[in-house]
């Protein structure tokens, strides 16, 4: 889920290198948030 999550991310910005690390922290940040928070992961 996660990876699918940090691939979105990187497809948004283009795919520009070296962000790699930061789209897929971002990406668990989030969806940990929303599990916590019982929101739904979908918009």
């Amino acid at each position: 889920m996660i990876a699918e999550a940090a691939y979105y991310k990187a497809e948004n910005r283009k795919f520009y290198p070296g962000q790699e690390i930061r789209d897929w922290l971002e990406a668990k940040k989030e969806i940990i948030n929303r599990v916590y928070e019982n929101k739904p992961l979908a918009n």
